[in-house]
């Protein structure tokens, strides 16, 4: 079997070919763009966001001395907003390297349960804010 060498995307059940990879991404909107396109909810502070990347700054993307783990749109969006919760992925060893899997960004508590060789989740109380973590 040869290598694939060629960059495409899935669009529906068929795969396109991108030429311009660099072009193509150039022309995608950023995290922020995205952010600022969301419905604006009535009660921000009863409102839970669930985005695939952590926040910078919080520890739940890696390396919390390392501010470009993670997004910074993404934390400068829940700094301004202050939803009640955000849930996140993507950093599986986070928890590990940084011992940590839940964070706050002013009211708003963050929460990224990790996922490396066990399977973890959160159980969270929402009248009385308690969260706790499981690894199975």
């Amino acid at each position: 079997m040869e290598p694939y060498d060629k960059t495409v995307i899935s669009e529906g059940t068929a795969l396109k070919e991108i030429k311009d990879w660099v072009g193509y991404i150039k022309g995608l909107p950023t995290i922020e763009d995205e952010l600022e396109r969301l419905v604006k909810p009535d009660n921000m502070a009863n409102t839970i966001y669930v985005t695939h990347q952590p926040p910078s700054r919080t520890g739940l993307a890696g390396d919390e001395d390392n501010p470009n783990n993670g997004s910074e749109a993404i934390y400068r969006f829940l700094k301004e907003k202050q939803p009640k919760m955000s849930l996140h992925g993507h950093c599986h060893n986070a928890p590990e390297i940084t011992g940590k899997w839940h964070n706050t960004i002013g009211r708003t508590v963050c929460i990224q349960p990790g996922q490396q060789e066990d399977f973890a989740y959160v159980v969270i109380d929402m009248d009385s804010m308690e969260y706790k973590r499981f690894k199975i």
